[in-house]
Parts: C-alpha cells; sequence; structure tokens
C-alpha cells in the first residue's frame, strides 16, 4: 500500500533517500514491447543503486519502472494528479505524492537530482524539455540523460533546427540503451553540469546580500528581511531553501528600489 512522504521515509536509512531519480516515459507502451522489458529492467538497476524512483505513478513505462524496482526492494515514489480521478495510481508504487495541477507535479519533478527520459510522446517530451531548460539557468536543477536512438535523432533535429548553442546541447547525457544509464547517471550526481545561465551565457556570481542588520528604510524591508537566507546561523536549511529565499530577495528588493525611485516611500 502506498503510504505520505513521512510515513515512507520512517526507518529508511539517510542515504536511501538522499538521492531521488525521476524516470519519464510513454504511459502507452506495455507488456510485449521490447522497451517496456527495458523499463523494468532500468527499475531494478536503479533499485540495486539505492535510489529513490520517482515516475508519474501510472501506466505504461512508468509502471514497468516502478513495478521493476519494487521487485528489487527498491523505494519508489509515484506523482498522481488529484484532478485524474479516472486513473488509478499503479500499486508498485510505495508512496504517493498527489499534486493539484500539473505545475505542482513538475515541481516534483524538478526537485530530483537526476530525470532519465524513455521512450514517449508529447508529455514526456515537454517534461525532458523543462527538466533541460531548467538545467541550462538554474544552479543546482536536475540533471537530464536521455535514453535511446530516438532522443539521440531528436537532439540532431534540435540542432539543426533551433536556436540552441553547443553547450546547451551538451548539458542532456545522451545514452544508447538501459545498461548505459547508471553510470551517466553516477557521473552527472559526481560532476553535475554547470547551469548556462540566461540566454546561454555564463551566469555571473550572485552578488552578497547586505547583512541583516542593516534595514533598508520603508516597509518593504521587513519582508526582505524575512526573506533572506539565514543559513549561517540556521545550518539546517537546505541549499534549495537557501536559493528560494534568495531568489525571493532580490524580487523584493527590485520593487524597493523601483518604489523609492518613483517616490512611493
Amino acid at each position: 500500500m502506498a503510504t505520505n512522504s513521512s510515513q515512507a521515509d520512517q526507518g529508511r536509512p539517510l542515504a536511501a533517500r538522499s538521492v531521488e531519480v525521476a524516470v519519464l516515459g510513454s504511459a502507452r507502451i506495455g507488456p510485449g514491447d521490447a522497451r517496456h522489458d527495458d523499463a523494468v529492467r532500468l527499475g531494478g538497476l536503479l533499485a540495486g543503486a539505492g535510489w529513490t524512483i520517482v515516475t508519474g505513478g501510472y501506466g505504461g513505462l512508468m509502471a514497468a519502472v516502478t513495478r521493476g524496482a519494487a521487485a528489487a526492494g527498491g523505494h519508489t515514489v509515484g506523482l498522481p494528479m488529484r484532478a485524474w480521478w479516472h486513473l488509478t495510481p499503479d500499486p508498485s508504487c510505495s508512496e504517493l505524492r498527489w499534486s493539484a495541477s500539473y505545475a505542482e507535479r513538475f515541481g516534483h519533478l524538478l526537485a530530483t537530482q537526476v530525470a532519465i527520459a524513455l521512450p514517449g510522446g508529447v508529455g514526456t517530451l515537454a517534461e525532458a524539455s523543462g527538466v533541460w531548460a531548467a538545467a541550462q539557468t538554474e544552479p543546482g536543477a536536475a540533471q537530464l540523460v536521455l535514453v535511446g536512438p530516438a532522443w539521440r535523432a531528436l537532439m540532431t533535429t534540435f540542432a539543426d533546427q533551433l536556436v540552441v548553442g553547443a553547450k546547451d546541447l551538451a548539458l542532456p547525457a545522451l545514452v544508447d540503451d538501459v545498461d548505459a544509464v547508471l553510470p551517466a547517471v553516477q557521473r552527472l550526481l559526481d560532476s553535475p553540469a554547470a547551469a548556462l545561465g540566461a540566454h546561454g551565457y555564463p551566469r555571473p556570481p550572485h552578488p552578497p546580500h547586505p547583512p541583516l542588520s542593516q534595514p533598508h528604510p520603508g516597509p518593504l524591508s521587513m519582508i526582505a528581511k524575512d526573506l533572506g537566507c539565514q543559513r549561517t546561523q540556521n545550518p539546517s536549511r537546505s541549499r534549495k531553501e537557501c536559493q528560494c529565499q534568495a531568489w525571493l530577495w532580490a524580487r523584493v528588493s527590485a520593487v524597493h528600489r523601483v518604489w523609492t525611485a518613483s517616490g512611493g516611500i
């Protein structure tokens, strides 16, 4: 029976919870197809590495991966949608993280360390493209592995038809089959690709925030102070939490500068 996140974490070693790998793939490919058999085998390989496997939680290749992982004793997470009442999550998912919107569901995928794209359709392409775009601009974003000849052909088309550079195309790891997935994932975990920054230019170092002991004039300073990342005072804060708050700090500070310049404060 699937559990919620807090229940599933109880009793599991920290190392087994620390790496989450998402697997994207078609919901239309079922048993009897060699790609389905490969997905089952991939689930077992990922589970054997001790990683948590995250999928959409439904049928096709998603179910194949979770069933393979579950059979190997792995921890599997499904990402079902509350509005998709006509679909039932696959029972091989040991944990379910329900989403009220597609954006929320996609956020769960982006929170993983690596996303692996198997053969799929429009949904798989959209999810893989979103992970790719995040890896392009956001430090610490999920890395991307593309599996199979179809993805290699698509990347060739993207290079010919889209406005992308060599560094953009080098961000995803391209592998020919599931046997090459684990080494590719491990390489990305050990040495994640550096974010290129917006528009493909190198991302400059973020300027240091002013000390919180120096208040900004006006009411927005209270908001900015609350949103500032105080990881030095509270080391338990995660890197992503600090990145999120730093992003919010920057936005609030920008509004404050514009408001001040316009005489609003």
